[in-house]
């Protein structure tokens, strides 16, 4: 399989451990091929679904991914520490209008984002901004169409696809600087969303941040996840080969 879902049943003297906040994700350790592996996934299933769920999208040469699609089955048990993240929503539970844009598997936090704050706010709307190269390979689709039936008319979605031109070019190539300041002159106003989250590539997390903080939205309500980052270089100060990179690491011990 491309992809699989993974549902872990937790057990019952662990339930408060892995209660989980929408956004949220599961680092995953196992044994592959000997090696001793650990990947982190969203977690996808909302709060009020009653389990714990996660998917694995294969990579082309993943270690984890193309184990997990091939050769993990019902029944077997997986090493999974407890749910991190801060890519959460801040104001749950006040009428509220968050706008999600994510691209490929990043919308993997971005459905238990909006399961959850459909289900737990009657008030809340949700808009979905969703980048896939092809309507056939857009993952979760019936899912994402099923939330919209049961919440007509507070949950939008707007598909953008690199790989189908469309009549209408703001749903035709990759979401960008330019489509989302359409999207938000025709469907999304300024004055009308409360909290914005982004997962896809460092592009278009740059292109939605820039647009919404220069617009005026508060900065601890514009949210980001990445999937995948191009490590800029610089030349070594001693003057040899070796590159230097510019980053800040945060080490969690235990």
């Amino acid at each position: 399989a491309d992809s699989v879902s993974i549902a872990f049943n937790v057990p019952s003297d662990l339930t408060e451990r892995y209660t989980f906040k929408p956004g949220q994700y599961l680092t995953l350790r196992a044994s592959v091929n000997g090696e001793d592996i650990r990947r982190s996934y969203s977690i996808c299933s909302g709060t009020n679904d009653g389990e714990l769920r996660v998917a694995i999208k294969r990579v082309d040469g993943g270690v984890f991914s193309t184990w997990a699609t091939s050769e993990v089955k019902a029944g077997m048990e997986m090493q999974v520490m407890n749910p991190m993240g801060h890519f959460t929503p801040n104001n749950i539970d006040v009428k509220t209008h968050v706008v999600l844009y994510a691209a490929g598997s990043g919308i993997t936090p971005m459905l238990s984002i909006a399961k959850s704050v459909l289900n737990e706010n009657v008030d809340a709307e949700v808009s979905l901004v969703y980048g896939n190269r092809h309507f056939n390979g857009i993952i979760f689709r019936d899912e994402i169409e099923d939330l919209k039936d049961r919440n007509l008319g507070r949950l939008r979605v707007f598909h953008v696809l690199s790989g189908e031109p469309n009549d209408i070019p703001l749903f035709y190539g990759r979401i960008d600087s330019e489509k989302i300041a359409g999207f938000s002159k025709l469907f999304l106003p300024m004055d009308s969303v409360d909290e914005v989250f982004v997962c896809g590539p460092e592009s278009m997390i740059k292109a939605v941040k820039d647009f919404y903080l220069s617009n005026g939205l508060a900065e601890e309500n514009v949210h980001f996840e990445l999937f995948g980052t191009s490590i800029s270089k610089k030349p070594s100060s001693e003057g040899s080969n070796t590159p230097e990179f510019d980053a800040n690491v945060t080490i969690i011990l235990d």
